[in-house]
């Protein structure tokens, strides 16, 4: 419902305006690929239980699916991070100067080349996705298939982890950067002495809690799917059935803490959430 309101509400002032802000295209993407990452791992965690037999065809369609989407997720909620950090922070180094005049121009192609990148990650899995749906019974009766199976699994592993680690270390030092620069902003108002409250603190402050929301839903998605691939060769149903919820509670949580903190997005969800008659009302009183 979150990632469906902010898409919604991202559609809507595009067709009023017939424009579309750098930030908007941000946030439109990022609904919509979290919105399709949650249709997908929905109907891989319901479907596939009860259609084991035809498990490799389920599996070579929805496993590298879900791998491009989440993938894509991260990315732009990585450059979500970014686009705020160069926007509110005041930072005089070159990097900065440059990046704030061009920032707007470059947003479709940080989009589109996250794309690029998700699709060059998660074609191996369409290739390979058939060979973990087997039993591993399989692979124990042959020791060479055995091996090729671990082998496998490891490169698999590690394609898989430094996926998740470059967006994350992008987005730690956007983060760190712009602590560092709510911290100099503030010692810069206690020197003037003038209100700590001031626009650009108040806008430090809502990023930074969006920022910190977002890192503690990363670290624990990273540490539920570690934690999946670990008891997957355990067969622990119930553990992977907790990390399952974890995993899920990553895109819907940071996506209605987004809500919550931009005026925006909260106003015109409550247009779209309130009925009708009551918008009537409203308007004629």
């Amino acid at each position: 419902m979150g990632n469906g309101l902010i898409t919604a509400v991202i559609c809507i002032d595009w067709i009023k305006s017939r424009k579309l802000t750098s930030c908007d295209m941000i946030l439109g993407s990022l609904g919509i690929s979290r919105f399709l990452f949650q249709c997908v791992t929905t109907g891989e965690n319901f479907i596939l239980p009860s259609s084991l037999e035809n498990c490799d065809d389920i599996l070579k369609i929805l496993f590298p699916l879900e791998v491009l989407l989440n993938f894509l997720c991260l990315w732009f909620a990585t450059w979500l991070s970014v686009f705020y950090c160069v926007k509110i922070t005041t930072f005089s180094h070159l990097l900065f100067l440059w990046m704030k005049q061009r920032i707007s121009s470059l947003v479709p192609w940080l989009l589109i080349g996250s794309l690029f990148v998700s699709l060059g990650i998660s074609v191996p899995f369409v290739f390979t996705n058939h060979t973990f749906c087997r039993s591993n019974e399989t692979f124990l009766r042959d020791p060479h298939q055995g091996r090729k199976f671990h082998v496998l699994t490891l490169y698999i592993g590690i394609l898989y982890l430094l996926g998740l680690f470059i967006p994350f270390l992008i987005f730690m030092v956007s983060t760190s950067l712009l602590i560092t620069s709510l911290w100099r902003h503030t010692r810069r108002m206690q020197r003037e002495i003038t209100n700590l409250l001031d626009p650009q603190t108040k806008a430090h402050v809502v990023v930074i809690k969006s920022q910190i929301s977002f890192a503690v839903f990363y670290f624990s998605y990273c540490v539920a799917l570690l934690s999946t691939v670990i008891f997957y060769f355990h067969h622990n149903s119930n553990q992977s059935w907790i990390n399952a919820v974890v995993i899920s509670a990553y895109p819907s949580g940071h996506s209605v803490i987004l809500i919550l903190l931009s005026s925006k997005l909260k106003q015109g969800s409550a247009k779209i959430l309130t009925p009708p008659k009551c918008h009537l009302r409203e308007q004629a009183s």
